[in-house]
């Protein structure tokens, strides 16, 4: 029986523009990326009447993801990641990915807040490869999940 599952050949990341009526920039030629991840915070709450370890609940991180991909120093979306990194501000993001099993017509497609903690405008520069930048996201609140179909 073939697999039904997927490689991530066709994934889209966008950019948001920011400021209420939300339009989104695609960020050409991302090669990898890194995420998500979620944790839920723990406190240890055992008591002396506790037969066993107890824990509770605190606050949940939604983990960061990491973004690499090929220099291209006039993209609208590279251009977007670089002035947001260096205004501080939080920004969303959606993340397309290709169709998997047995989807047809679309993707599972992520969105989520966040803020850009670093940035490497370029990687190692080669003779032998293309530049490369990278920049990761510290991801604000639990990403909306949109199935595809």
């Amino acid at each position: 029986m073939a697999s039904k599952s997927a490689v991530g050949k066709g994934t889209i990341l966008s950019i948001g523009s920011g400021g209420g009526s939300e339009t989104f920039t695609a960020v050409a030629e991302v090669t990898d990326i890194k995420g998500l991840s979620y944790k839920m915070g723990s406190v240890d709450s055992t008591s002396l009447d506790s037969t066993n370890s107890e824990v509770i609940a605190t606050l949940p991180d939604y983990g960061e993801v990491s973004m690499t991909g090929k220099m291209l120093p006039l993209d609208p979306g590279q251009l977007s990641i670089a002035s947001t990194f260096a205004a501080g501000t939080m920004r969303d993001f959606t993340l397309q990915l290709p169709k998997a099993g047995g989807q047809a017509t679309t993707g599972d497609k992520y969105a989520f807040t966040g803020l850009i903690t670093e940035y490497s405008p370029f990687t190692d520069v080669s003779p032998t490869k293309p530049l490369e930048f990278s920049f990761k996201v510290k991801v604000n609140a639990l990403p909306t999940k949109t199935a595809g179909s």
